[in-house]
């Protein structure tokens, strides 16, 4: 019997299904059965761990919703485990109890009926008598059902304390049963150790736990967070007037409330972080002035500050990087010293010969920058699509080969390698496995100034790629005796990670740097590379009509643009050119959210190209997985060895262990794929990648790229993103949206600012 009562503020039920619901916020929309109701009744708000099957105690008003009419607002609710068998076949199908899948869950409560959760809680070496649960699967339930109570446990404190009840599974796994004592005893340590919680999290923790506001370890917590929040817009350091206003506003302390000056004590607490190495305060007016300030914001200071804040590792990282570019340049021994004799007209005639299948005639440009590669220590290089780039890097490695000397290539990304691989025909890694990454106590390279690598020449591309960290670990493993050659696009986006590396080395100016400028490589009816470099020089790019590779389709409306966009992958493009839409096409888009972002695109596309099929599909939170979708991952996982940007499709979902397999492409020249297995906790790493944003499409190439842009997408818009979209295409480039949005991107050639100063400390070693 269903126990279940239905008041005018009050409703008991079970919860029988999850509509919707926030990964940050716990707010569901769920349908709830009401005893003697034919129909369920649908509940919002916030159901801190509530599962399916939940017998539910709701307090709350009823309210009309304009779209999907009446509908009960909980304000206040308790959850009980369910008594009835449906309710708890129901609950333990979809309470993420590993070892307990939905086929599992109906063999126990065939045995066991309304007794199953007791005998599960209370007696669970009885699993034994159920078929087809062994010792292995006992034990994996036990662990299971009791890792399911703590994390239960710690989403109704958390949901007490107002915070993100979805850190749950994260902080359980980080800490185990310490978890309540962790967050209670330093809630900031949340955001250091997991990822996704930021200072606001376990700031409000903390003082809903009554840590004093102007408390020095909330002060402190502040300031790292503005560091680390800095470095994600790619920023190396804050100016530190910057700084004090902006904690001032994060730490939202009134004046009327706390009348000592909060400024100076944000002041003392910044000179006290420094006394202890936490921070790095560097004197430079000029950096301390380059940031834009609000007139009302300096007045509230009083004091302009001719300093800036360093976390330690950029400004290690910043300094280390440029000695050790002054050691490599300085020193005299070469390794490919052997170049400073050539005959080049004789070396140039062998190399065409070598390259006759290819048909490759070295240009001048060409051979000079060929000759300044293989007779300076460090080089630059750097131009646009079709400029002769990957001509010369093959160039390189054929004639330092033919030396017998060894020469290593990498790329900050795995498909990057692979392109690498496959203009040079030379085996190429990431950067990571090249200086031999390890993940026994957290992050740590092989490859060291200690243990250097064995190249006489190593060569980097996409180069713009690279952060002022990854720089710093690529440089330390570089032998002073061997030669560096760094070749990227400056014109494209810059690194997701702090820092400027390409652009700063080039405006050092103490760094020899090749520009490319001739186009090369373009086919006489191919726009591609052509409107690529006029949009860089902002003028608009040239659309094919009929025939072509450059098209744009005018939508009048952000919907008709999404719709287009499904319609152009799943049927125009396949059937009208031949592409593959598995395999060839790659939708990109400027943003994440809204109509024409990129998560309802994903949406859109999942359901167009990989629709439901029974039993292969799973809903966690507010995303649904499926087998058979692309995915990509979202951040480097060391352990797993999958990084950032690597593109991967879900091959199986496993309820009961409560895994997914991932298999990712291979960055190698093989074209085997990497089968990785995923906790459902953890796949807040993934997203499906059927579109994915312009920043995460660099370092790729793609036969086809559908990119969407609409004015809706006017805070993103800016040349360097249209022309890193538009570089990404190998066969056909098909713009979507309308042409205002196309010209105000061509229009916005305002260059990213980030503070760095690698060119500065270059130069100032220089001297």
């Amino acid at each position: 019997m269903i126990r279940s009562r239905k008041f005018d503020n009050e409703l008991e039920g079970s919860l029988e299904r999850i509509v919707y619901s926030s990964d940050d916020t716990g707010f569901v929309v769920g349908r709830l059965k009401v005893e003697n109701e034919q129909e369920l009744t649908t509940i919002t708000g916030t159901l801190a761990g509530a599962n399916i099957g939940d017998y539910l105690k709701i307090k709350g008003r009823w309210e009309i919703h304009p779209e999907y009419g009446q509908q009960f607002k909980v304000s206040s609710y308790e959850a009980e485990q369910p008594a009835t068998v449906e309710g708890i076949e129901k609950y333990l199908s979809n309470s993420l109890i590993k070892g307990i899948g939905p086929k599992t869950a109906k063999k126990i409560v065939a045995q066991w009926g309304e007794k199953s959760l007791d005998i599960i809680e209370n007696q669970p070496d009885r699993l034994k008598e159920i078929e087809g649960i062994g010792k292995h699967k006992r034990e994996l339930i036990k662990t299971g059902w009791k890792e399911q109570r703590a994390v239960k446990n710690l989403m109704l404190f958390l949901h007490k304390h107002g915070v993100n009840v979805r850190i749950a599974h994260k902080l359980f796994k980080e800490y185990g049963d310490q978890a309540f004592q962790v967050i209670s005893s330093n809630p900031y340590k949340l955001a250091a150790d997991i990822y996704g919680i930021g200072f606001k999290t376990a700031d409000s923790i903390a003082l809903k736990l009554g840590l004093e506001p102007v408390s020095p370890q909330r002060i402190e917590a502040a300031i790292i967070f503005l560091l680390a929040d800095a470095a994600e817009e790619g920023h190396c350091f804050v100016p530190t007037t910057k700084i004090i206003i902006d904690c001032s506003k994060l730490l939202e302390i009134s004046q009327e409330d706390y009348p000592r000056n909060i400024v100076h004590t944000i002041e003392r607490q910044i000179d006290q972080m420094a006394a202890r190495d936490k921070i790095i305060i560097v004197t430079d007016e000029s950096a301390a002035k380059n940031t834009q300030y609000d007139p009302e914001e300096l007045i509230s200071v009083k004091d302009f500050y001719n300093s800036i804040v360093y976390h330690p590792f950029y400004y290690h990282a910043e300094n280390s990087s440029a000695k050790k570019l002054s050691q490599i340049e300085n020193s005299s021994a070469q390794c490919l010293a052997c170049f400073k004799q050539v005959d080049w007209q004789k070396a140039f005639d062998w190399l065409e010969k070598k390259t006759a299948n290819n048909k490759i005639h070295y240009s001048e440009e060409q051979k000079n920058a060929i000759i300044k590669c293989l007779t300076n220590k460090v080089t630059v290089l750097t131009g646009g699509p079709g400029t002769g780039k990957s001509t010369i890097t093959e160039g390189l490695v054929k004639l330092v080969r033919a030396k017998r000397k060894k020469v290593l290539l990498a790329a900050p990304t795995g498909r990057a390698a692979k392109r690498l691989s496959e203009v040079t025909q030379t085996p190429a890694q990431t950067i990571h496995r090249m200086l031999e990454f390890s993940w026994q106590n957290g992050l740590e390279f092989r490859r060291s100034s200690e243990n250097p690598l064995e190249a006489d020449m190593i060569i980097i591309d996409e180069v713009s790629m690279l952060d002022i960290l990854m720089f710093n670990h690529l440089l330390k493993a570089v032998r002073t005796d061997s030669h560096l050659i760094l070749i990227g696009d400056v014109d494209q986006l810059p690194s997701v990670g702090p820092g400027y590396v390409l652009k700063d080395l080039i405006i050092s100016a103490t760094i020899p740097v090749i520009k490319l400028n001739k186009i090369f490589r373009q086919s006489h009816d191919s726009h591609i590379i052509t409107n690529a470099h006029r949009i860089k020089a902002g003028s608009m790019p040239v659309f094919s009509q009929g025939k072509g590779d450059f098209f744009f389709f005018g939508a009048n409306s952000p919907e008709k643009s999404a719709e287009m966009v499904v319609e152009l992958v799943t049927d125009k493009i396949p059937n009208r050119f031949g592409y593959s839409t598995d395999n060839d096409i790659q939708v990109l888009a400027p943003m994440h959210k809204g109509v024409v972002g990129i998560g309802e695109l994903n949406r859109m596309l999942q359901d167009a190209l990989n629709p439901p099929k029974t039993n292969e599909e799973l809903t966690l939170a507010s995303k649904t997985y499926r087998t058979g979708d692309r995915v990509i991952q979202l951040r480097n996982n060391y352990e797993k060895e999958v990084f950032n940007g690597d593109f991967g499709r879900i091959s199986e979902i496993d309820r009961e262990k409560q895994t997914m397999i991932i298999e990712f492409e291979n960055s190698s020249m093989s074209k085997q794929s990497l089968p990785v297995e995923y906790d459902f906790p953890d796949l807040d790493q993934i997203t499906h990648s059927y579109a994915i944003s312009i920043h995460k499409s660099q370092g790729s190439e793609f036969p086809v790229v559908v990119l969407l842009l609409n004015t809706q997408h006017f805070i993103m818009l800016q040349r360097n993103l249209l022309y890193t979209a538009v570089t990404r295409a190998k066969k056909m480039v098909v713009i979507v949206g309308n042409k205002k949005a196309v010209d105000i991107a061509l229009r916005n050639d305002k260059s990213t600012h980030r503070n760095t100063r690698l060119a500065s400390v270059i130069q100032n070693i220089s001297k």
